[in-house]
């Protein structure tokens, strides 16, 4: 599961790497790479408002997990969530700068979505840019950090937001997918795509109605 705008024609990708901290080779462990089969984008996804940014990636052959290599839940109910949220990524710490060799991950909170409606409308009165135009979608998603100081970045996008149900918890539930900010560590929040606003096409998708009858 992507991005939508991740994977479009001219830099469509090609295989999957797993179990990897790093881009080279010097975490010591062993990387698996899976060749792509099919990638779906959603039908609606708009590149001029980012609406619909969720693609889904079929690999020709079965991801075998391992200790390094496992699954994650997908949130389902498409409320916002009270707990703390992760995000994840290879992107730039600095807006600007290069991506990171390693993967990196940091803290963030949701903000509402009728809170992060009003901040965004209110921001965008004056810049008028497409992608805000109409606030923001009950398929979106928005956390911050309220002091200004993390955030996801050039780089993140397609990458999970998510968090652990619990302390005792190793598989984490993914809440959103890096989607698209106005700039990297501001107050604004970053905007998501929301997953369980989606549940119903991944769904058709991995089990289309063909293979139920």
């Amino acid at each position: 599961m992507t991005a939508a705008h991740c994977v479009h024609e001219s830099k469509k990708p090609s295989q999957v790497r797993v179990g990897k901290l790093t881009l080279n080779n010097d975490d010591g462990l062993q990387e698996e790479i899976y060749l792509i089969e099919k990638i779906i984008k959603h039908p609606e996804y708009n590149q001029q408002t980012k609406q619909n940014d969720i693609a889904l990636i079929q690999t020709k052959t079965k991801i075998e997990f391992n200790d390094n290599v496992t699954a994650a839940c997908l949130h389902t109910i498409e409320e916002d969530v009270d707990s703390e949220l992760i995000v994840i990524g290879w992107g730039a710490t600095i807006s600007g700068g290069t991506n990171s060799n390693k993967l990196l991950k940091t803290n963030l909170t949701t903000v509402p979505l009728s809170e992060c409606n009003s901040t965004i409308l209110e921001w965008n009165k004056e810049l008028n840019l497409i992608e805000f135009q109409n606030g923001i979608s009950e398929g979106q998603y928005c956390a911050n950090d309220p002091e200004g100081r993390r955030d996801s970045c050039h780089g993140d996008s397609g990458g999970p937001l998510q968090y652990f149900p619990n302390t005792n918890s190793s598989r984490a539930t993914i809440v959103g997918i890096v989607s698209f900010g106005v700039n990297c560590a501001t107050t604004l929040p970053s905007v998501y795509t929301r997953v369980a606003y989606y549940i119903d096409w991944i769904e058709s998708i991995v089990w289309p109605p063909e293979q139920n009858n």
